[in-house]
C-alpha cells in the first residue's frame, strides 16, 4: 500500500502508561492544536506526549530557541549536529547500560531556526518509516508554530475576567476562543489562516480524504485517496462515491448505512472499495454529514485507510492457529469447532455422524529410510489422496504425524462409514513414489458413531482412537467399529459417581493453589485454584477421573460453587495475615453457567468481604462459542461487578476475533498443549508468538500454563508473555506452603 509521508496507517505507542492508537489526522490535528491554542509553557508536555505517541518512544524533548531548558549534554549535541544539517539526524547512544537510538529536528520557521524536536528509546530502533514519519511531525509543528508567531494573541483579561484555562486547547470545547478562531483578534486572517492549516493537515494524512456536495457529488480529495484509489482529482469531481464501491456482496450493509446516515448523520466500519484498475480493498470508513446553523445537511465526507495488511496479518494468523502447516488440512483446534458444529446440526436433523481415526502402519520406518523432508512429500500425497475421495461437507483433518480424523456428517446408515473407511484405505495403499523408489502403506481406521458411542467430539474421537488401536493388532488395512460393550460405565465409575455425591457434606474436597509468575517483575501475581478428592478408602482420588463423572451427572454445580466458597475464604484468610494480594483463578464450567451464577459469586464475594479483582474466573472457548444471549448478558454483568474474566486452553477450539473483542475478557492462557513443544517445535513455537501478538494487540495479558522447562521460560519471555505457571516455577500448594513461598519470593 503506497502511503503518503507522514503515515503509516496508525500511531501506535506508550502514552501515560498504556497503549494509544491514533489516526494520522487525528495526531496532526492534535498536533496543530497545542502549538496554536496554547502558550508554549503548557503545550511543550502536550506535543512531546504526541511524538511519543506518534514514534513508540520512551522520551521527547521539544525546546524553542532562546528558551533551551534540557540541560543534556546528548541533547544538546544533537540539536547543534540538527540545526548545522538542516534536517533530521539520528543515532545511538549508551543510556542505562544498553544503546538507545534517538533522532532530532531542527523546527524551521520562516526567520530560520524556531527549536528543536527529539525523541528517544523505541524499541528496535528507528527503521526509515519511522524517521520520514518524524520529519513529516517536525515540519507540520514548524508550520504552525510559525503560524502562531504571524498571529496577534489576544490581551490579557481585565482584572475579575477569568480566563480561558491554558489547557484548553488539548480538549474539545466548542465554547472556548480555540474552537472559535473567528473570535480572536486578527478576525478574517486567523480564520484563513486556521483553514488552510486544516487543509495542510487533511493533505498530509495517511488516511484518504473525500468530500461530496449535498447532492453526494463529489467535490473534493486528498493526495492520499489518490495514491490509495488510483484516481486523479480530474476523474471523480462531480461524480457519486458509490463509483469506488465494490458492490459484490455488500448491498444489506449499503443500505444499513444509508438508514443509519439518515438517523445519526454518521457510521463507522468497514467497506469494500474498489481502485482504478478493478482490485479491492477493505478499508477502515467513516462516513460523516456536515451541517449548517439550522441543520440542514451541506457535505459529506469519507475518511477511510486501507486495512488488506492488517487483512492479511489476520489471515495468517488464523492459518497458523487452526491449519496443519505441512498438509494445509484443518488440524486439532480447528476440527473440534467444526466437528462440534456438525454434532450440534445432527441434534436438530436427528442424524448420524461417524468420526474415522486413521493411523498409518509403519510410517515410522519410511522416516528412518527416507529422512523426514521425503516422508513429509508421502503424508503430503496422503492429504491430497484422502480429500479427493472424500465428499465437500466431509471434514479431514490432521492430528499430528501420522494422524489422521475424518468425519461425516448426516450419513443415513451406520454401515455407510465402513463403506467410506474401505474407500480410504484403497486409496492409501495405491502405490506411493519417492526417488523413483516405490512405496506401499496400509492405515488403520477406528470407527465411531453418534450418538451411540458418544455424544461429543471428545468422547467421539477417544472412542475411535481406542477402536483404532484394535484395528492394528488386526494387521493392515483393517477397520473395527467401537463396541456398545466398550461404552459402558463400569463399575468403578458408578462407585466414584455414588462417592462424589457426598464427598463436599463429608469435607473429602479441599484446593491446592498453583502460583502464577510475573515474568517482569519475578513476583507471584496470582494463582489458581485446582479441585482435589482425598476419599476415605481409595486415597486421592485424579481429576481426570471424577470432573468428567461431575459434569456429565450435573453435580459440577454445587461442587463448582463451593470450589469459589473455599477460594474466596482462602483470599479473606491471606488478606487477614497481611500477605500481598494475589488474584485466584478459579475454573467455571459450561454446566455451572446460569442467570443466577453472577449474583451467587457476587453475594459470596461480599460475604468475605474481599476485592472484586482478587477473584478471576477462566471459562474455555467452547463455552463461547456455544454461547446464548443469556451467556453474554452473564459475562457482561461479571465484568460489570469488577471480576477479572480469563480464556482458558486458548488456541484448542475454534479462537474467533469477533468473540474476543464481543466478551470482557481480559487475560488469554495459553494451552499447555502448544507450550510443550516450544522453543524446538517450529509450529507450536509459531502459534504461541501468534497469541501473544495478538493478545498484545488486543490489550489483553498472556499467561502461559505447563511450563515446565527454563527453555521455555526463556522463549515465552522474549515473546512478550506477561506471566507463567507450571511445575518449572512451582507445583500446585496447599494454602500454607503457597503463603510461604509468596512471602519468600515477593518480599
Amino acid at each position: 500500500m503506497r502511503r503518503s509521508t507522514l503515515s503509516a496507517g496508525r500511531a501506535t505507542g506508550d502514552h501515560q502508561g498504556g497503549a494509544v492508537d491514533v489516526s494520522d489526522l487525528e495526531l496532526a490535528s492534535e498536533l496543530c492544536r497545542a502549538a496554536l491554542h496554547s502558550p508554549l509553557g503548557f503545550c511543550r508536555q502536550t506535543i512531546g506526549s504526541l511524538f511519543r505517541r506518534a514514534l513508540a518512544s520512551g522520551e521527547a524533548v521539544v525546546e524553542l530557541s532562546g528558551q533551551i531548558r534540557c540541560s543534556g549534554e546528548h541533547w544538546q549535541r544533537a540539536f547543534a549536529s540538527a540545526t548545522e544539517r538542516r534536517g533530521v539526524v539520528g543515532g545511538e547512544t549508551i543510556a542505562g547500560g544498553g544503546r538507545c537510538a534517538w533522532l532530532a529536528a531542527p523546527l524551521l520557521g520562516y526567520r530560520g531556526v524556531i527549536g528543536f524536536v527529539g525523541v528517544s528509546g523505541r524499541r528496535g530502533g528507528y527503521d526509515a518509516a519511522a524517521q520520514s514519519r518524524f520529519s513529516a511531525l517536525a515540519s507540520l509543528l514548524a508550520n504552525a508554530l510559525s503560524a502562531r508567531d504571524k498571529v496577534p494573541r489576544a490581551p490579557a483579561a481585565p482584572p475579575g475576567v477569568a480566563k480561558p484555562s491554558p489547557l484548553r486547547g488539548t480538549q474539545v470545547d466548542r465554547g472556548s476562543a480555540a474552537a472559535h478562531p473567528a473570535s480572536w483578534p486578527g478576525g478574517a486572517s486567523e480564520v484563513e489562516q486556521t483553514l488552510r492549516l486544516h487543509a495542510a493537515i487533511v493533505e498530509c494524512s495517511g488516511e484518504a480524504v473525500l468530500v461530496t456536495d449535498r447532492e453526494e457529488r463529489i467535490v473534493s480529495i486528498n493526495r492520499a485517496f489518490s495514491d490509495m484509489t488510483g484516481y486523479p482529482e480530474s476523474e471523480v469531481l462531480g461524480r457519486s462515491p458509490g463509483m469506488l464501491l465494490h458492490r459484490d456482496g455488500q448491498s444489506t450493509l449499503l443500505a444499513r448505512i444509508a438508514d443509519r446516515m439518515g438517523v445519526a448523520g454518521e457510521w463507522r466500519g468497514e467497506l469494500q472499495f474498489t481502485r482504478k484498475d478493478g482490485n479491492p480493498f477493505p478499508a477502515r470508513t467513516l462516513i460523516a454529514a456536515v451541517r449548517d446553523a439550522v441543520g440542514r445537511v451541506q457535505n459529506y465526507f469519507f475518511v477511510f485507510s486501507d486495512v488488506s495488511e492488517r487483512k492479511e496479518a489476520e489471515r495468517q494468523i488464523h492459518q497458523l492457529a487452526y491449519y496443519d502447516a505441512l498438509t494445509g488440512l484443518p488440524n486439532r483446534s480447528l476440527l473440534y469447532s467444526l466437528l462440534d458444529k456438525a454434532l450440534s446440526i445432527a441434534v436438530r436433523s436427528r442424524t448420524h455422524v461417524a468420526v474415522l481415526f486413521l493411523d498409518l502402519n509403519r510410517f515410522k520406518h519410511i522416516v528412518d529410510s527416507f529422512g523426514h523432508t521425503q516422508a513429509d512429500l508421502i503424508l503430503k500425497e496422503v492429504s491430497r489422496r484422502l480429500s479427493a475421495t472424500l465428499r465437500a461437507e466431509d471434514i479431514v483433518a490432521r492430528l499430528g504425524g501420522d494422524e489422521f480424523v475424518i468425519a461425516l456428517p448426516d450419513i443415513g446408515r451406520r454401515e455407510h462409514a465402513g463403506q467410506v473407511a474401505r474407500k480410504l484405505l484403497a486409496v492409501l495403499a495405491e502405490a506411493y513414489f519417492l526417488e523413483t523408489q516405490e512405496i506401499l502403506l496400509s492405515g488403520s481406521i477406528g470407527i465411531s458413531i453418534f450418538p451411540e458411542d458418544g455424544r461429543d467430539t471428545e468422547a467421539l474421537l477417544k472412542n475411535a482412537d481406542v477402536a483404532m488401536y484394535r484395528a492394528k493388532g488386526r494387521g493392515s488395512s483393517a477397520l473395527v467399529y467401537y463396541s456398545q460393550e466398550m461404552n459402558q460405565r463400569s463399575l468403578e465409575q458408578l462407585k466414584i459417581e455414588g462417592a462424589l455425591r457426598r464427598a463436599s457434606e463429608r469435607g473429602e474436597f479441599h484446593l491446592v493453589y498453583q502460583p502464577q509468575l510475573d515474568l517482569g517483575s519475578g513476583r507471584i501475581v496470582g494463582a489458581e485454584a485446582l479441585l482435589r478428592w482425598n476419599h476415605p478408602e481409595h486415597g486421592p482420588i485424579s481429576p481426570a477421573q471424577f470432573i468428567p463423572v461431575a459434569e456429565e451427572t450435573g453435580l459440577i454445580q454445587p461442587i463448582g460453587e463451593w470450589v469459589i466458597d473455599a477460594a474466596c475464604r482462602q483470599i479473606r484468610e491471606w488478606l487477614d495475615l497481611g500477605l500481598s494480594k494475589v488474584r485466584v483463578a478459579v475454573n467455571l464450567s459450561a454446566r455451572q453457567f446460569s442467570a443466577s451464577l453472577p449474583k451467587r459469586v457476587v453475594t459470596i464475594i461480599a460475604r468475605q468481604a474481599i476485592p472484586h479483582d482478587s477473584l478471576e474466573l477462566e471459562i474455555t472457548e467452547s463455552m463461547l462459542m456455544h454461547s446464548a444471549d443469556s451467556v453474554v448478558a452473564m459475562m457482561r454483568e461479571f465484568g460489570e461487578a469488577g471480576l477479572l474474566m480469563t480464556l482458558d486452553d486458548f488456541g484448542t477450539g475454534y479462537s474467533s476475533l469477533s468473540y474476543l473483542k464481543r466478551f470482557p475478557i481480559t487475560n488469554l492462557k495459553i494451552d499447555r498443549s502448544f507450550v510443550r513443544g516450544i522453543p524446538c517445535d517450529r509450529n507450536d513455537s509459531a502459534i504461541a508468538r501468534a497469541i501473544i501478538s495478538m493478545a498484545r494487540s488486543l490489550r489483553m495479558s498472556v499467561i502461559a500454563e505447563g511450563v515446565e522447562t527454563a527453555a521455555q521460560m526463556e522463549f515465552l519471555r522474549g515473546a512478550g508473555c506477561e506471566e507463567i505457571q507450571g511445575f518449572y516455577f512451582s507445583r500446585p500448594l496447599p494454602p500454607n506452603e503457597f503463603a510461604e513461598l509468596l512471602l519468600r519470593t515477593n518480599l
